[in-house]
């Protein structure tokens, strides 16, 4: 009789401490998952996730900015598109957030057009660096518009060959002397959910935004808005100098 107490009871001191250690490993945990929230401040996520946003831009939203991408490949004809944005990462730094206040459309009055009640967030400020790719274009272009004043009967395959050259060479000169562009992009705070359980900050649209179009230009390194400034030089066909040049 004695011997089948002392079982049950050292099987009911068994499950106690398998019980008391599963508490105390879950108790760990949580305080390592509030540990790793703590260390990966505010700045960690805001810049992760528009790095996410970044990442989709430069690798799964391949039907846009086709013009800005066929450029990049001409200056790194050597290697194809993925390899060379991989190797030249935009980097993203978050500089400082504040208060805003904004008007809310629920409650503008129809007639006076005044808002009778405003929201309040949070504005985040961050910067994304990447190489000076639109310095590197509008050189070669300038360049390449120079060759064909000096060059009149130059033919079109000509003019295409030379400008496709030059957009290689100003490339291997930004890539040489390190030469970045850093452009502010503004976004509005959110939140959410973490591995351990609370809230992490993100990123997301401003009340006027509703693209990501700026984001584009910075990791492209001021190129989308370069390109509308600074036109092709004059019967340059993208298409046509990629396939003279033999990239696909």
């Amino acid at each position: 009789m004695k011997e089948k107490i002392k079982k049950i009871f050292e099987i009911i001191g068994e499950k106690i401490s398998f019980s008391i250690i599963m508490i105390i490993f879950f108790i760990i945990l949580f305080i390592f998952s509030s540990i790793i929230d703590f260390i990966f401040d505010s700045d960690f996520y805001l810049e992760k996730s528009l790095d996410g946003f970044g990442y989709n831009i430069l690798f799964n939203e391949k039907d846009k900015y086709i013009e800005e991408r066929d450029i990049i490949e001409l200056m790194c004809s050597d290697k194809s598109y993925d390899v060379t944005v991989i190797f030249n990462k935009p980097v993203y730094k978050h500089i400082k957030s504040w208060q805003f206040k904004y008007k809310n459309p629920e409650y503008e009055d129809d007639k006076t057009g005044v808002a009778s009640e405003y929201n309040y967030d949070i504005k985040a400020m961050l910067e994304v660096t990447s190489y000076d790719y639109s310095f590197a274009y509008k050189n070669a272009v300038k360049v390449t518009n120079k060759y064909i004043e000096e060059n009149e009967n130059a033919s079109k395959e000509e003019i295409e060959k030379y400008f496709a050259n030059r957009l290689e060479y100003e490339w291997k000169y930004i890539k040489k002397n390190n030469i970045k562009k850093s452009i502010y992009i503004y976004r509005m705070e959110g939140h959410n959910r973490s591995y351990g359980g609370g809230t992490v900050d993100c990123v997301t649209f401003l009340p006027y935004q509703n693209n990501n179009e700026d984001l584009a230009n910075a990791v492209f390194g001021g190129l989308v808005e370069e390109m509308d400034r600074t036109k092709l030089p004059e019967g340059v066909d993208l298409e046509e100098t990629m396939e003279l040049m033999g990239i696909e």
